[in-house]
């Protein structure tokens, strides 16, 4: 019979940072740290994704994706798009603000980062709560919606495309409107 300490262990099922212990142990670059730091802060936040390794391919794929393709509705393109977001939305700890921020950090010059600050500056309303159902449908109307508003406003100044979300995200901070589930530093 086990007691309740030895129970409590074996119904703890959260990640025991073993990675991250083993690339302390063979790693004593400095310029490794910061990466390191990173991971334990991830784990502690219980923020670590595990994406399926087919997704690493569909991601690699996107970076040869042109925002012209996108935004004219090529099926194959929206379905290959779509078919990603869907991917990373159903992996625990992603939802669809992280996946855009994956998406745009693969290819900026498709892919604005959404969130609830350009969100509201985009549609002068606030973001809804994004399920993993409407997600794909949503980002593919944030895109194409935040290049008709780069097209409208941003273009003619020298303004890249892939520059579009900081410009909406800052718009909105301007108006020093709150964000939701920030507690005290709400608007910060």
């Amino acid at each position: 019979m086990s007691n309740k300490y030895e129970e409590a262990l074996e119904k703890y099922t959260y990640d025991s940072g073993e990675k991250i212990f083993s690339r302390i142990k063979n790693n004593n670059k400095i310029e490794e740290q910061q990466d390191i730091i990173n991971m334990i802060i991830l784990w502690k936040t219980n923020r670590q994704a595990n994406l399926d390794p087919s997704i690493f391919k569909k991601l690699l794929d996107i970076s040869k994706i042109k925002i012209n393709s996108l935004c004219n509705s090529e099926k194959d393109v929206i379905n290959q798009v779509g078919d990603l977001i869907v991917s990373l939305v159903n992996t625990k700890g992603i939802r669809l603000p992280m996946a855009s921020s994956i998406l745009h950090f693969y290819n900026q010059d498709v892919f604005p980062i959404i969130d609830q600050r350009a969100y509201r500056e985009l549609y002068n309303v606030d973001a809804p709560n994004f399920t993993k159902d409407d997600s794909s449908s949503i980002y593919l109307k944030y895109i194409k919606d935040c290049y008709k508003y780069w097209e409208n406003n941003c273009k003619s100044c020298g303004i890249k495309f892939s520059d579009i979300d900081k410009i909406l995200y800052q718009l909105d901070k301007a108006k020093k409107k709150r964000v939701k589930g920030y507690g005290s530093r709400l608007g910060k």
